[in-house]
């Protein structure tokens, strides 16, 4: 039932359609490593199973531009659906172990120091902690005087607490994936705790290291602006 719409505006408007609101995500997220951003549109309330795919092209986009971009989904969408296809063949292991959690933080506690480095601005002093839900305890990174620390949780910092359910999340937060884990809050696999303010930042941090992951393996594709 998938297929796409064209507007008229600016430029083109391609709305492709998708009921599966997995599918949906992973096509972006797909879409995403080959260079073209868009974003994913579900509306659970007034179009059930129907969720939708935006991709707009401004008038400074050539038809060829259009076209490689619609070659882009055809390629996604076969993936996603060969990808889909094992998980559902072959069981995984939906755990989310303690190594799991000291890995991410070490590997964006890295990232975080490098970022820190080339910061223009002053950078503040908070604490970022992930846990599994129910179980064990939280890892924490902590950002004060410009330096970042692991499992330290000084008193009267600013916090955020993220407690994951499934590994979908983790995943989602592994890959610096921010779409996914938007959608994994949505879905209740990604609940926050504490205040706003230190999940803005981390979430700032994330589109930032998920946008510098996909120039390093796309430097030789143009990126369509949506």
């Amino acid at each position: 039932e998938a297929g796409y719409d064209l507007g008229t505006g600016d430029g083109p408007i391609v709305t492709p359609h998708f009921s599966d609101k997995d599918k949906l995500y992973a096509i972006v997220q797909n879409l995403y490593q080959q260079g073209v951003q868009t974003s994913a549109v579900t509306y659970p309330i007034v179009e059930p199973g129907r969720g939708r795919l935006r991709l707009i092209c401004s008038a400074a986009h050539t038809r060829e531009d259009i076209n490689r971009t619609l070659e882009a989904l055809i390629v996604a969408e076969r993936e996603v659906d060969a990808q889909l296809l094992a998980g559902r063949e072959e069981p995984t292991d939906s755990r989310i172990t303690e190594a799991d959690l000291v890995d991410w933080a070490h590997t964006f506690g890295t990232y975080l120091t490098e970022w820190i480095e080339e910061a223009p601005l002053a950078i503040p002093s908070l604490t970022i902690s992930v846990q599994v839900a129910e179980q064990g305890e939280a890892i924490s990174l902590v950002v004060r005087d410009g330096k970042v620390g692991l499992n330290t949780s000084p008193e009267g910092l600013p916090s955020c607490t993220l407690l994951l359910s499934d590994r979908k999340a983790f995943q989602a937060l592994q890959a610096a994936d921010a779409q996914g884990l938007l959608a994994s809050i949505s879905e209740g696999t990604c609940v926050l705790k504490g205040q706003v303010e230190p999940f803005i930042w981390l979430f700032a941090r994330l589109v930032e290291q998920g946008s510098w992951v996909s120039a390093g393996t796309n430097q030789e594709v143009e990126e369509l602006a949506v």
